[in-house]
């Protein structure tokens, strides 16, 4: 295999790459704009309802509401045992739930946030572009070119 099919071969990957990324940000936006633009307001707020739940679950629990309400029932050692293991793998499993949601909504606004940047660049640079155009139609005027003299 000669150097140049090698190159061209991984020239094709690195489009292919690029070209997949670009769909998956596009999918990304579209997803960001259907949960905006739904009419659900299920849909909306379904991320900020589940950390919000969580951290309702880890008051109570800070504030001792579990172990009263086990202690009230007379609850057996093991049940409580049990229930301290379960909330324990509750706060570690919420805590990596919200750590991702963060992470990944970072990331959204960040990808969001630089295409509405691109586009305003591109539209001051066609402002740019349409003022220089004028200012250059100007001159020509006011100097005679491509009047015809």
């Amino acid at each position: 295999m000669s150097l140049e099919n090698l190159t061209n071969k991984a020239l094709g990957i690195g489009s292919k790459a690029v070209a997949n990324q670009d769909l998956i940000n596009k999918n990304k936006v579209d997803l960001m704009k259907a949960e905006l633009n739904s009419d659900s307001k299920l849909v909306k707020n379904t991320r900020p309802i589940i950390v919000l739940v969580g951290l309702a679950i880890m008051v109570l629990e800070f504030f001792g509401v579990r172990m009263g309400i086990l202690l009230l029932f007379d609850a057996e050692i093991e049940v409580i045992r049990n229930s301290t293991s379960l909330i324990q793998f509750f706060i570690v499993t919420w805590s990596g739930i919200v750590g991702t949601y963060v992470f990944k909504r970072s990331g959204e606004k960040r990808l969001v946030t630089s295409m509405l940047m691109n586009r305003a660049n591109e539209a001051k640079n066609d402002a740019a572009e349409r003022r220089e155009t004028r200012r250059a139609n100007r001159f020509k005027r006011k100097r005679g070119y491509g009047s015809g003299r």
